[in-house]
């Protein structure tokens, strides 16, 4: 009966666009959108047939057994695409969204750099006994929430998290490694760390000679435009070994101290200075 229908359809189909065909030819007219639409309507309705002759047959063929586990798959890729749309809850029952992955590369990076807890020895006599370092899993987790809450972009809390973990990788600098697992630095705390505050004291020292040195060379350079320096031949330049020098002192030191003398050499533009 089902073939009867589709052979029948089929022959209407064919008949309509023979007339249809005739009609364009007779009147002239290329636009045709009657006939698209009936050709359409009548494309659907040849295709629903089809649809339920192998929809039926396929129903047909297949045994109980095999049906049953079919739906099973089935069910079970519907499960695991409903727990993918589930949100992730916290302790305090709010909504936690997925972690990045950078992120989850970060928290690795960290726990790798603090290593295993160790244990704080105290001198005999000392109130509290041994205490122990935070776990280093727990604060890496705690400061890569820190970090996100501060740069929630990733291009900033990609560089904040690199600065960090390059110092608590040096070995030169053991200290800052120390302060954040004895809760020196509170997780908080690190995403607003400079270089200066993760830097080991060699480093801050070393920094602080720069600095000082640089200062002394913009006050040689202010009093050499300002016509401060005295032209003298008495200072032999120990790079070119002129003599044609300038000098001025200064108060570096306290007030008991001897004043520092800067010499400049005019000839390769030489400093050094002298107390």
């Amino acid at each position: 009966a089902e073939d009867d229908a589709v052979r029948t359809k089929a022959k209407d189909l064919v008949d309509y666009w023979r007339q249809a065909l005739r009609k364009r030819k007779s009147s002239g007219d290329l636009s045709q959108p009657a006939l698209k639409r009936g050709l359409s309507s009548s494309l659907s309705l040849c295709s629903e047939a089809l649809a339920g002759k192998d929809l039926a047959a396929s129903q047909d063929s297949q045994p109980p057994a095999s049906q049953g586990s079919a739906e099973g798959p089935a069910l079970a890729r519907a499960d695991s695409l409903l727990s993918l749309g589930q949100e992730s809850f916290d302790a305090s029952g709010a909504p936690k969204g997925p972690v990045d992955a950078y992120r989850t590369k970060v928290q690795e990076k960290l726990a790798e750099a603090f290593g295993k807890a160790e244990d704080i020895e105290t001198k005999e006599g000392s109130e509290g006994g041994e205490e122990q370092m935070r776990d280093p899993v727990e604060l890496s987790v705690e400061i890569d929430e820190a970090l996100h809450s501060v740069f929630p972009k990733k291009d900033e809390y990609l560089a904040q998290a690199r600065s960090v973990l390059y110092n608590l990788k040096d070995k030169k600098n053991p200290t800052f490694r120390f302060k954040v697992l004895v809760g020196f630095f509170k997780p908080s705390q690190v995403p607003k760390l400079t270089a200066e505050d993760m830097a080991s004291i060699e480093k801050s020292n070393e920094r602080a000679k720069q600095r000082k040195y640089a200062m002394e060379e913009i006050q040689a350079d202010w009093a050499l435009k300002h016509g401060q320096l005295n032209l003298t031949g008495m200072f032999t330049c120990g790079k070119c070994k002129g003599t044609k020098t300038t000098y001025f002192q200064m108060q570096t030191r306290s007030s008991d101290e001897p004043m520092t003398t800067f010499v400049s050499c005019l000839t390769c533009n030489n400093r050094w200075k002298f107390c």
